[in-house]
Parts: C-alpha cells; structure tokens; sequence
C-alpha cells in the first residue's frame, strides 16, 4: 500500500504562473489570521516534478530554520573559503570608497544578527559604508504592526558602518517594466530622490492607513545617501529563494542612463536566486529537515489528519 498524505490546508495547489512551483510562496490566508509568526508557508522548487514539492510542505517558521542553517552552515568560520565569499570581498576591497549594498527581506527580525555577522567578516575600509535595504513580502495591511516592531529592531541593531536604506514592496515592480516604474526606479536607486521617510514607523502606519499591503509598496529612501553608485557591490541576501528579476532588470537596465559610463555593479547572492541572470551565489540550495514527509517518516506515520469535521474555515494544531 503507498503512503498517501491528504493536504487540507488551504493554498496548496495553485500554481504561480510562469514557474515550476506546485504552490505559491506566501503565507497560507486563512492560517495567518491566527498565526503570528508566519507559519504554514509552502515550498518552491524549480523541479518539474510535481510530487516533489508535496514532500517539501513545511511545518512551522521556514525563515527561523533558514536563519539556523545559514549560522550553522554558510556564515561561520569557514565562509572565508566560500568562492563567492571570496569574490564579493575582492569587489569590495578593490573599491574602498564605494558602498557595499544589502538587499533584505524582513520576514524575521532576527535576519539582521546574520547580516551584521558576514559584514563583520568582510574586511571593509574604515569608513566604507554598508546599505541594508528592506524588500517587504507581507501581503497583508495586518502585517503592519509586526512589520513596524521588526525594522525597528532591524534599525536598533545595525553593525558599524551600517545604516538603514530604501524600502520596497517586493511586488511593486511588474514583469513588464514600463516608463513610470523604470523611472522610479532610477529616482530611487540611483539619487535617492524618492520619498524620504527617516522615520519608517511613521510611513508604515500612513500606508496601514491607506490600506496598502506592503507587498507592493511603491518604495522610499530611510535616508538621502543610500544611492547606489558606478563601482558598488550588491548582495542579495534574502532568505527566500525567489525570483527577483524584476529588480536585478531594473537595476541594470537605469544604470547606464544614470552613470552615464560603463556599468561595473557586481551582483552576488547568498542563497541562489531564481533567475535568469548569472548571479554566484554562496549556496545552492537549503536542506530541510522538518518537511512534513520527514515528520511522518520520524514517527512511523503514513498520514495526517487535520480534522474530522467538514466546511472548517481555518484549521489550527
């Protein structure tokens, strides 16, 4: 007899157009009302096969798991041999007065003890600065309140030299780019003559107010020399492993219009982006261990049940 596990959690399934992913990468709905922390997010997976990504249905906080991987496994006394380690400190060394580039989803506060772990592991000059710049994922006005507490710890918590940026939704930019988004883009970016809001709180509750979910937030710049400059190293250091070819095009195609020269902007990423463009990156992919699969496997389990009763709303355990 096969192992046959039912899902009845709402969310898996649907897949994202334009991917291989058998569900889509966002907090469950309905599980979120009653969730604090982000549980119950489902997995991506470039594979073609589908049943692949049934076993990779995670249970509790994935970004947490992620943190604790890349601690353990990525940014530790060994990174320093890491090829892209290696190739995102020659960058930076080469050009000590350019700024180092740090591009952050905010998913859990404590993401920031991990960047400031690899910035102290970079050898920068004295007063090379360091850019963290915040992609928001939250798809809900809900996630306001969290969001708020969290970039202000962020913000409390930034290592020497380092100092908050620009703010985005990360699904403000469409696949598409048109005129107006390329030109916010290059205003943003590259002058810094975006909004400002040095005090994020206060933008946040005008955009809870406005009812505009966070994940596509237009963008505005922490502050007015976060610019990124001919020269500059990037990183992508998002713990999801998604698709940000939006940026990385935008990015690239309003540099040379606001460099007026050549482009040299080096791009690196610590776990590998799904994309088109040819970005090293210091891992491949994470391992998980607590896919639910895994977690019937542990206990002799060939199945789950969520609940007997029928037409539930939400279900909670």
């Amino acid at each position: 007899m096969k192992k046959c596990v039912l899902f009845l959690i709402n969310g898996l399934g649907i897949e994202k157009p334009g991917s291989y992913s058998i569900s889509i990468d966002q907090t469950m709905p309905e599980l979120a009302k009653v969730k604090e922390t982000s549980y119950f997010q489902t997995a991506i997976t470039s594979s073609l096969e589908y049943r692949g990504a049934y076993q990779r249905f995670f249970l509790g906080d994935t970004y947490k798991s992620e943190l604790k991987f890349i601690q353990e496994s990525v940014i530790n006394d060994n990174v320093v041999s890491n090829p892209t380690f290696q190739g995102l400190q020659a960058s930076i060394s080469s050009r000590p007065e350019s700024k180092f580039h740090v591009f952050v989803e905010p998913t859990n506060d404590k993401v920031i003890e991990q960047v400031n772990n690899l910035v102290n592991r970079l050898t920068l000059a004295e007063n090379q600065k360091v850019y963290l710049h915040l992609i928001l994922p939250q798809q809900t006005t809900l996630e306001y309140d969290k969001l708020i507490d969290m970039i202000t710890y962020i913000k409390f918590h930034l290592g020497h030299n380092m100092t908050l940026g620009f703010v985005m939704g990360k699904e403000y930019l469409p696949d598409n780019l048109g005129k107006v988004e390329l030109d916010y883009i290059k205003k943003t970016f590259f002058f810094c003559s975006a909004e400002r809001w040095t005090e994020t709180d206060k933008k946040l509750r005008l955009l809870k107010d406005g009812n505009i979910k966070p994940c596509v937030v237009q963008g505005f710049c922490a502050n007015n020399d976060c610019y990124i400059s001919n020269g500059d190293s990037i990183l992508f250091f998002n713990t999801r492993r998604a698709n940000y070819d939006n940026f990385i095009r935008g990015l690239l195609q309003m540099a040379p219009e606001a460099f007026k020269a050549e482009v040299n902007v080096p791009i690196f990423s610590l776990i590998k982006l799904h994309t088109e463009f040819n970005i090293p990156s210091f891992i491949e992919n994470i391992e998980y261990d607590h896919s639910l699969a895994n977690i019937l496997l542990k206990y002799n389990k060939k199945c789950v049940i969520l609940t007997d009763k029928q037409n539930m709303s939400l279900v909670n355990f």
